[in-house]
């Protein structure tokens, strides 16, 4: 869609200035710096769990030695889950590093910013589900699971505007 543009003078100084008020170039720059918060957001955090679960692999620390039992659910869970190392690496590669490189995208105004960022939300929901499969409903997971929901829908508004431009 091409904008219509006026001229118009302010000051003796001629502007050009879109009919429509330039919305579609306000709502993506709003768009983006919404993606930039929640992939900075998850990203950071992600980072920070994995960390922890580095830090004390047992999970004592953070209170979630209880959960060690409940991934035997999961395939050679005697050999890869015996602690919070593996499901820290996870944590750190699937949400942490590519929320972060998202973000990096976003800020060197790469043209797939906003769909790489509507994946990271959508990896966030599947990883969501596993543990809802693994652990059942928590508060933590569902306001995550939620968080995941609005970095996707944030990705594609921000692509549907941009369309507009």
């Amino acid at each position: 869609m091409i904008a219509v543009l006026q001229k118009t003078s302010i000051n003796s100084t001629k502007i050009l200035r879109r009919r429509d008020g330039g919305t579609n170039m306000n709502k993506v720059v709003v768009l983006r710096r919404l993606m930039a918060f929640w992939e900075l957001f998850i990203g950071i955090g992600a980072v920070g769990g994995a960390t922890m679960m580095f830090v004390d692999p047992s999970g004592r620390m953070f209170g979630m030695d209880g959960m060690l039992p409940l991934f035997q659910r999961l395939p050679f869970a005697d050999v890869l889950f015996g602690d919070f190392t593996l499901p820290g690496v996870a944590l750190l590669c699937i949400n942490g590093l590519t929320n972060l490189a998202a973000f990096g995208l976003l800020a060197m105004r790469h043209r797939f910013a906003p769909v790489t960022g509507a994946v990271c939300g959508v990896i966030l929901m599947l990883w969501i589900c596993v543990q809802f499969w693994l652990w059942g409903l928590h508060w933590m997971s569902v306001l995550y699971f939620v968080f995941g929901l609005a970095e996707a829908l944030t990705g594609v508004l921000w692509m549907r505007a941009a369309k507009k431009l």
